[in-house]
């Protein structure tokens, strides 16, 4: 997603029109309305105060990490919040039966449950520029469409 959409859904989310963001942060409506729409990018004094405002970090705003939207982030507790943490960084979640995945995901439903090769590709993929994660995602959907039209092909079986 480019920084202008982030922009824009970060401001919807908090609820603020344009000219309330750009009061907020000491800028012209037209300054915002350029951002949103990717016709110019903010500098990066100025992005550290977005970043600020919005409480997320300049990877976020660039589509780098994915993080909790801010607006769920405030219904959730301190203690909720190092939890999934936790389970983001720390376990080792090959080990996990699909039980236990199922019930830590039903219990913290943003908490992101990666093996270790969707960790390696999602490192692999954040390493790309833009257009080169554009021409991914193109190739991901192809695939998809693919198998949706003839599953029995791309079906992997165990020995």
């Amino acid at each position: 997603m480019e920084l202008g959409n982030i922009l824009a859904q970060l401001r919807k989310e908090k609820g603020l029109s344009q000219r309330e963001l750009a009061t907020s942060l000491g800028v012209s409506n037209g300054a915002v309305a350029m951002w949103e729409t990717n016709r110019r990018q903010p500098d990066i004094e100025m992005l550290i105060r977005i970043a600020q405002f919005y409480n997320v970090s300049i990877d976020y705003l660039f589509g780098n990490i994915q993080v909790l939207s801010t607006t769920k982030m405030q219904n959730l507790s301190s203690t909720e919040i190092k939890l999934i943490k936790y389970y983001q960084s720390v376990l080792n979640l090959n080990e996990l039966d699909t039980k236990t995945k199922n019930k830590i995901t039903e219990f913290f439903p943003f908490a992101s449950i990666l093996s270790l090769e969707e960790q390696e590709l999602l490192e692999y993929y954040n390493e790309l520029s833009l257009r080169d994660k554009r021409w991914i995602m193109g190739q991901i959907i192809d695939l998809q469409k693919k198998s949706e039209e003839s599953p029995t092909q791309f079906k992997v079986t165990g020995k």
